[in-house]
């Protein structure tokens, strides 16, 4: 399900110019034996960063691509549609 939409407009560090997205974040619920069928690192970052499977309380508190931690609380509840968040802009968001 479609849960929430992040437009981002952030500068790099090493790039010129600005970086544009727009984020379409989804959640499901996966019983555990599907979790081997995700792939294990994320596939469009250079570095292949892993996939992680953590609690949902846990990544609320992380520094997270896009910028949902301080919503993710709202994933475990009902909700009539997606919900838009607060832009990422290079003053809320820093790329580490």
């Amino acid at each position: 399900m479609l849960r929430f939409v992040q437009e981002q407009e952030t500068e790099r560090p090493g790039e010129a110019g600005l970086f544009r997205r727009r984020h379409l974040v989804f959640t499901v619920h996966l019983p555990d034996r599907l979790h081997r069928t995700v792939a294990a690192a994320e596939l469009d970052d250079p570095g292949r960063a892993p996939v992680e499977w953590i609690p949902l309380a846990d990544a609320a508190g992380l520094h997270l691509y896009p910028a949902v931690g301080s919503v993710l609380h709202q994933a475990a509840e009902p909700a009539a549609g997606p919900v838009l968040l607060a832009p990422m802009t290079s003053a809320s968001y820093r790329w580490r």
